[in-house]
């Protein structure tokens, strides 16, 4: 298989990209129709007039609690986030409503400048044939989040079966996605220095292990499961 991603000689860490004219198109398309679906968070609504999100699926405009799950509403001010973002805004309280609440306000608006960030950088750079480091990142950023969507709305897990009949078009996105995104994590480990025999023989093992029900973001132990 040709490499899509080859090293840019004439800029440290950047790269030359060769696609082709559906795969630029395909890379304009999604991101803009989710960058518009964050358009809406940001705004404090929770849908508008000539949205569109056929192409990543119809479910990613049902509309959820902060949590991002119909199973964990949650009430309160901040703005609510459709179904299939949920991963790109995860909780880092699920037994505490209100530190939620506050960890949304507090987090929600960094997180959202990041993703849309991302995404513009994709869609405004599809058609580039170079990428220089910063531009990388962000396509490594964006594609991971066009990838997290469409396995949400498609609910992909490591154990599914594989689709009876014909292919939703959505997993043909999720596959090319997940090769193009697999190639740049290979060009930017290519870029890693050389690993130093035994240097894994330095790390002192940890005394305390693993706690019990393992933790939260904010690096506090989460309650454990019990007997």
């Amino acid at each position: 298989m040709k490499k899509r991603i080859l090293a840019d000689k004439s800029q440290p860490g950047g790269c030359v990209v060769r696609l082709s004219a559906p795969e630029r198109a395909l890379l304009r398309e999604l991101p803009r129709q989710i960058e518009a679906m964050l358009a809406t968070i940001a705004a404090g609504t929770t849908g508008g007039p000539g949205q569109d999100s056929s192409v990543v699926i119809d479910a990613a405009a049902e509309m959820v609690g902060p949590y991002g799950s119909p199973e964990a509403p949650m009430t309160g001010s901040a703005p609510v986030v459709p179904s299939a973002l949920r991963r790109l805004f995860p909780p880092a309280y699920t037994r505490d409503d209100e530190a939620e609440l506050n960890y949304v306000h507090m987090a929600r608006p960094g997180l959202l400048e990041h993703h849309r960030e991302a995404l513009q950088t994709l869609a405004e750079t599809a058609n580039a044939k170079k990428l220089d480091p910063v531009q990388l990142q962000r396509w490594m950023t964006a594609l991971n989040d066009v990838r997290l969507v469409l396995g949400t709305a498609l609910d992909v897990r490591e154990d599914m079966d594989a689709f009876g009949g014909t292919m939703p078009v959505q997993m043909l996105y999720y596959q090319y996605l997940s090769g193009l995104q697999s190639e740049l994590v290979d060009f930017l480990c290519s870029g890693l220095p050389e690993a130093v025999p035994g240097a894994d023989d330095l790390i002192p093992d940890d005394p305390w292990g693993e706690p019990l029900g393992g933790l939260r973001w904010d690096g506090t132990p989460q309650p454990g499961a019990g007997p």
